[in-house]
């Protein structure tokens, strides 16, 4: 837990994937400004569960206590201004990342609205030449600098995942993590149920375009389509 007793809105709650990075983060974080919250595994899918089905799974349970909210109240007074998800930069970690915004974002949508959710990027390639040490978070960036040298001089490492990186690379992407917002625009919900929703009818409306419908009612309960976005962060 940050032990910030005032100003509780400068401190981040790190939630990492496992228990690989429990050491680093003890390590390396602010103690005063951050948390950490590991993953047991793959967060809940919360999409097709009731909110007391939900709250009796004990990593939910822990998650919101950790951060102060409350299922059916607005997240107001809470414990850390901003919540960082830090996953593997493969599909796995995408799925993980993914459920906690599932979860998040249909009971607390402000939090995506007011940008109080980031994704955390995890470098994929790092090169080495002796002292000089440089991170590379997407194939095009590597590609891109790896043109211009001589690939023969350097060193290169190719990440797997948290696991994978050094203890002086775990400590660049917690003091100065290379992070996005994740915003939800008003059709938030409708693209939750896309994703998440076990009845294929969401995923095939989103796909052509149509209005979100209450399969129950035969309503229609959201108007245009809309798709997260992502918008950078300094």
């Amino acid at each position: 837990d940050a032990k910030a007793k005032e100003g509780r809105t400068r401190c981040s709650l790190m939630i990492f994937e496992g228990d690989s990075a429990s050491s680093a983060v003890r390590k390396y974080r602010d103690p005063m400004f951050q948390g950490a919250f590991p993953l047991r595994g793959k967060f809940l899918n919360v999409a097709e569960l009731t909110p007391t089905k939900i709250i009796q799974n004990q990593e939910v349970k822990d998650l919101v206590s950790a951060l102060g909210l409350k299922l059916g109240e607005d997240p107001t007074d809470l414990r850390y201004g901003k919540i960082l998800i830090y996953a593997d930069a493969d599909p796995d970690g995408d799925s993980i990342a993914g459920l906690l915004v599932n979860f998040l974002g249909r009971y607390w949508p402000k939090l995506f609205e007011d940008k109080r959710v980031y994704r955390v990027m995890t470098p994929l390639v790092v090169a080495q030449q002796g002292t000089d040490k440089k991170l590379f978070y997407t194939a095009t960036e590597f590609e891109s600098w790896s043109k211009n040298i001589s690939l023969a001089k350097w060193d290169i490492g190719y990440k797997k995942g948290l696991a994978s990186l050094q203890s002086d690379e775990y400590a660049d992407i917690i003091k100065d993590p290379v992070m996005f917002a994740i915003t939800g625009d008003r059709d938030l919900r409708g693209v939750l149920d896309s994703w998440f929703k076990s009845d294929p009818s969401y995923r095939k409306r989103k796909i052509l375009g149509l209005p979100d419908v209450d399969i129950n009612s035969d309503e229609e309960v959201s108007s245009g389509v809309g798709v997260s976005d992502v918008e950078s962060a300094e």
